[in-house]
């Protein structure tokens, strides 16, 4: 069987397709930056043996702008045909939250070649960008009450973040405003979120973001709306803590980038 896209002819058929994130402890700007050296090095090498034990048609792996793409090349390079781009869901999927990441895509030569020779992922990617325009205030209307109250050094914190970011609105009071502030960016958007952001607080609306809301910011279709405007089933997470909410969203790619790079392998790739 077969569909038809632009006049293109798609053929149908059954792709594997392995979707992973490496750690990114050892690359990240916020702790020792101990890179191929540190310990989370094995699971990589654990993650480059299952893909080429595996081999999937086509592999889709993210990570933070400072990993070594040229690492999974020198493991890949000679099966696969690899590109990747940068992505970052405020600036290219239309969500108000930021979090640039680097997606690579390689699919397998011997199954899978790209329909338009001169259209990469990175070409695809800079093609397609929808700049956000929204406020992040959306997310905030998965919840109608949350914890109000702000005390202790918290309270310090978030008087110095007054002090030194008054044009900002959504403050991490588990930072130091200080030593390490971690606030929305000035455009509006969501600031990155992290594993540790259980305590985000929105001054416009005077209480804590919860973590349903956090995985809301990242594409997951927790309410009605959400999964009715994506076209899905609303996920459920019922006897899950908030805390952990918030560490899910802080740990997983953002739905709407790996959506890209999902497009791009619909609309650009082909069976051999």
């Amino acid at each position: 069987m077969c569909l038809r896209l632009h006049g293109q002819k798609l053929t149908q058929g059954i792709l594997h397709v392995l979707i992973a994130g490496s750690p990114c402890t050892d690359y990240s700007k916020w702790v020792k930056v101990l890179q191929s050296a540190g310990p989370t090095t094995a699971f990589f090498l654990i993650l480059m043996k299952s893909v080429l034990q595996s081999l999937p048609d086509v592999f889709v792996h993210e990570n933070v702008t400072t990993f070594p793409m040229d690492h999974i090349v020198s493991f890949l390079g000679e099966l696969y045909d690899i590109t990747f781009s940068q992505i970052d869901p405020a600036d290219d999927c239309g969500f108000p939250i930021h979090r640039k990441r680097v997606y690579l895509v390689a699919h397998r030569r011997a199954v899978v070649m790209r329909r338009y020779k001169d259209i990469g992922f990175p070409e695809y990617a800079r093609q397609v960008q929808i700049k956000s325009t929204h406020k992040l205030q959306v997310f905030l209307s998965a919840m109608t009450a949350g914890i109000t109250t702000v005390t202790g050094s918290k309270m310090k914190r978030l008087l110095r973040y007054r002090e030194l970011f008054s044009n900002h609105n959504v403050f991490d009071l588990n930072q130091s405003p200080d030593a390490r502030p971690r606030k929305n960016a000035a455009d509006g958007s969501l600031q990155t979120l992290t594993t540790n952001v259980t305590s985000l607080w929105s001054e416009d609306a005077e209480r804590y973001f919860f973590g349903l809301e956090l995985l809301l910011a990242h594409g997951v279709p927790i309410t009605e709306w959400a999964a009715s405007a994506l076209g899905t089933e609303m996920v459920v997470t019922t006897g899950v803590s908030n805390t952990a909410h918030c560490r899910m969203a802080g740990n997983s790619m953002h739905a709407a980038a790996v959506g890209r790079a999902i497009a791009y392998l619909l609309f650009f790739l082909t069976f051999r």
